[in-house]
Order: C-alpha cells, then structure tokens, then sequence
C-alpha cells in the first residue's frame, strides 16, 4: 500500500498470508512522521532529505514494524506532497523490487533469482469496462 491515508480495517490487514506493507515516506529513523501527510510535516519541520520506508500494517496507523528503508532523496524547497511524490516515485521502482522479492524469496525459501515475478516487462492493460472474455479473443 502507497499513499493512502486512511485506516484499513483489521480483517484486510489479516487477510494476505505474507503480511500487509506500506511504503511510506520518512524520515531516517523508524517511526518517524506517521499519518497520512508525512511530506507536509516533514516540510514544515524544515527536513531536507526523506526516505521511503516499508513497514508491516497494524491496527495502529504506521505503527508496524520496520522493513527496509530506501535511499536519502533531497526535499526541495517550497515542495509540496504531489511535487515530491513526482519527484520519489519514478526512483523507487528498483528499490521495491529488491524488497518485495526478498520478502518473497523468504516466504518461498528460494533465491530472488528464481522468483518467476517482479520483472520489467510490458503489461496489457483493459478498461474497466471491456470485458475479460474479449481479452482470450483478442490473444
């Protein structure tokens, strides 16, 4: 989960067998900066620099335990939250990648290496309205 800002209801925080995660933006120690508007905050108390944290989802809002943590990003002066998302997000791709495969590895007792997911290839997309079955005949 990615910059959503409201609380999950604890039967779908229980739901996935590997955990529930969020990706949120810190500062460099964990916790740091919860709730839904962390760049604001960490704008206002003058931080220069921010991190993308993953962490578990609990019933207390980002009050999970730590996960990984990615590279130091500059926060520019004057940004905002949507100008900084713009400025994070197109870094994190290999970032999360990496983690998520760990996590995955770990849970599948392999090698990240052999996980036959999280690789960069094109992927098809249709509207919500077109219908699943007009996919298997355009195939």
């Amino acid at each position: 989960m990615a910059t959503f800002g409201q609380k999950i209801p604890t039967p779908l925080i229980n739901y996935p067998s590997l955990g529930f995660y969020n990706f949120h933006h810190s500062g460099p120690t964990w916790p740091s900066y919860p709730g839904p508007d962390p760049i604001a905050a960490m704008v206002r108390g003058g931080r220069k620099h921010l991190v993308l944290t993953i962490h578990k989802v609990t019933d207390v809002i980002d009050g999970g335990e730590f996960v990984a943590r990615s590279h130091r990003v500059e926060i520019p002066e004057g940004i905002n939250a949507i100008g900084m998302h713009r400025i994070t997000w197109p870094q994190m791709g290999a970032y999360i990648r990496r983690e998520v495969g760990q996590m995955l590895a770990a849970a599948n007792n392999t090698s990240i290496g052999e996980l036959l997911v999280l690789r960069d290839r094109p992927t098809r997309y249709r509207t919500a309205s077109q219908p699943e079955w007009l996919d298997r005949i355009a195939a």
